[in-house]
């Protein structure tokens, strides 16, 4: 691997964008004072990530960008780009050539990008980690850093070796598997305490989990009869109802046949008022007749006789008429009394179908809130299988975390393979050295030590990895054996937790009133809780205090005696039974007592 070319667009003095392309071997720069010999060494150390405005030869990370001149103007960016030939595949990617570029803004922004690809500088930092180029190594020597080296301590000159080699990585992922490590052993330090701590608590949850066991067989029990009961009730429901069907049904044809009726009565009635219409006409016909009879009578004085039979006859048929109109008179009356027998048959029949209809809409609103029963329960099923369905999320994710620590493991071992394999190298680099630089003998012969020391520290370091990977191995072995022992804790805890979020164990009215706080329901807004959550005891007394108290463990306290009216009130109207109330306001502590 060699550096191909370097890139400048706007970087100190580099206004415009310039290349520089490189060979393989030595390359040199020349030029007169403040040409920008230096910006170009500052310019790599820049896009290899230098934080530090100082090492820049400026006050500010603004300074390297192009601060204008008399005839240019600033501009408000600097890029710099280096161009790797990775042929050798030497730096960890899979391309021949490698692109390393830093942008920063005037605002304070920075990109960093490879091959052009945006990335972090943490990204780059690991790109280059283990070459022995970077801007905190000595792959760019600056004047005066010679010096530096030659007249450095044994410890200066320790690290400068080891940063030459590529070692450093390895110390700093062997300082972060100690500490990760030691954040485990924490862990399960951790764990133990809480195991030690749930140990006590063992057979009392033995107790409470028989209770909860029995409690689910019964409860399952009451499930069941109460759909078997829900079911018959339900079936009754669709007979009533079909039967009220059937009812309104035969109603209704009733009606239509009353309606039917009452139309051929009025029928009738239209033919009989036109009869009498006709019968009235024929009466004004005959009066008519009769007046003409009379005038005639008056004229003709001498044909009385005569007209004395017409007019015995006309008042026959007139007497004939009277009665017939009189009959007809009767018929109506009769055809009315029928059609107020009809109409209140009817009103009758109308309000029997309203009863009907009513009896019908209750059944319904009963159906309703039946079904919504069932819907409810089936949701508070779903809610149980989303919390089961996070337990099991969480377990995997424990599984996938502790897979991870197996893996960094195994890639410790083999960084601590390829130190090995490095070590030859390092040694021939030592003798080249001896060869290249006999006017230091001295400080040669002080380096073999250090590199002495060196090999010494590498077996030890060989050793204490074996020593942590057996460790480790047995922690993992504890570890599989705490997390069983965790997750039967861990269950049974959830059966107790199930067990308090449903207040089991309580008398049905205090169970009511503290699920009714729960939620919000009225009536139990003013309810402080009872007295078993509300006090504390010494752990070695909490036997004592129970048996003394017995029941008034269940006593709820409230904040005001219209808390415990209301909390009352609630209880006989879901007649969901009794509890004692303890209002906070008239309570009054009893008179302490001395004895001798």
């Amino acid at each position: 691997m060699y550096l191909k070319s370097v890139e400048l667009h706007g970087f100190k003095s580099f206004t415009d964008k310039t290349i520089l392309n490189f060979r393989p071997g030595i390359s040199a720069i020349v030029g007169p004072n403040g040409s920008g010999k230096s910006n170009i060494s500052d310019a790599v150390r820049w896009v290899l990530g230098e934080k530090s405005a100082k090492s820049l030869r400026g006050n500010k990370m603004e300074d390297v960008i192009f601060a204008g001149t008399k005839n240019r103007k600033p501009l408000g960016m600097a890029e710099v780009s280096i161009i790797c030939d990775n042929s050798d595949g030497f730096l960890p990617l899979e391309y021949n050539e490698v692109r390393v570029t830093r942008r920063t803004y005037r605002s304070g922004e920075s990109e960093y990008l490879i091959n052009n690809v945006s990335c972090r500088l943490k990204d780059i930092h690991n790109l280059f980690n283990d070459t022995g180029i970077g801007t905190d190594g000595f792959s760019i020597i600056s004047q005066g850093e010679v010096e530096e080296i030659l007249n450095c301590r044994a410890e200066e000159r320790r690290s400068l070796i080891e940063e030459t080699a590529g070692i450093v990585k390895y110390r700093n992922r062997k300082r972060e598997a100690d500490r990760k490590l030691a954040e485990t052993q924490q862990n399960l330090e951790r764990i133990g305490d809480i195991i030690f701590e749930l140990s006590n608590r063992v057979e009392p949850l033995k107790e409470q989990a028989e209770q909860a066991r029995i409690y689910r067989v019964l409860k399952n029990e009451s499930d069941e009869l109460e759909i078997s009961l829900f079911a018959v009730s339900l079936e009754e429901l669709k007979a009533k109802i079909a039967e009220s069907t059937e009812i309104l049904d035969r109603e209704k044809l009733k009606l239509i046949s009353f309606e039917s009726g009452q139309a051929k009565l009025e029928a009738e009635i239209e033919e009989l008022k036109l009869s009498l219409s006709r019968r009235d006409e024929e009466i004004a016909s005959l009066q008519q007749d009769l007046y003409q009879i009379g005038s005639e009578i008056e004229r003709r004085e001498s044909d009385r006789k005569l007209f004395s039979a017409q007019k015995d006859a006309a008042l026959a048929q007139i007497s004939r008429l009277e009665g017939e109109i009189t009959e007809l008179a009767e018929k109506i009356k009769g055809k009315k009394e029928c059609i107020g027998r009809e109409e209140e048959k009817l009103s009758v029949l109308t309000e029997s179908i309203c009863s009907s209809r009513n009896k019908i809409t209750a059944q319904e609103d009963i159906q309703k809130e039946r079904t919504e029963k069932i819907v409810a329960l089936e949701a508070e099923i779903e809610s149980c299988k989303s919390e089961a369905f996070g337990l099991v999320q969480e377990i995997a994710n424990l599984r996938n975390e502790a897979a991870h620590w197996e893996q960094s493991i195994q890639s410790l071992a083999v960084l601590v393979q390829k130190l090995h394999n490095q070590e030859g190298e390092f040694c021939r680099f030592i003798s080249d050295l001896k060869v290249k630089q006999l006017s230091m003998e001295e400080e040669i012969f002080q380096g073999n030590q250090e590199v002495d020391n060196l090999d010494r520290k590498i077996s030890q370091l060989d050793e204490i990895i074996v020593a942590l990977e057996k460790q480790e191995k047995a922690l993992r072995e504890k570890e599989a054996i705490d997390r069983e022992d965790y997750q039967a804790v861990k269950s049974r805890l959830d059966v107790l937790k199930e067990m308090q979020e449903g207040y089991e164990g309580y008398y049905p009215g205090v169970k009511a009133i503290l699920l009714g706080k729960r939620r919000g329901n009225a009536g139990c807004g003013d309810v402080v809780g009872v007295i078993a959550e509300l006090i504390k005891v010494p752990e070695e007394l909490g036997i004592a205090v129970e048996t003394a108290l017995g029941g008034a463990l269940q006593n709820i306290v409230t904040k005001t005696d219209q808390g415990a009216k209301a909390a009352i009130e609630y209880l006989k109207k879901t007649k969901s039974g009794r509890a004692t109330f303890l209002p906070l306001n008239v309570l009054r502590p009893a008179p302490t007592k001395s004895f001798p």
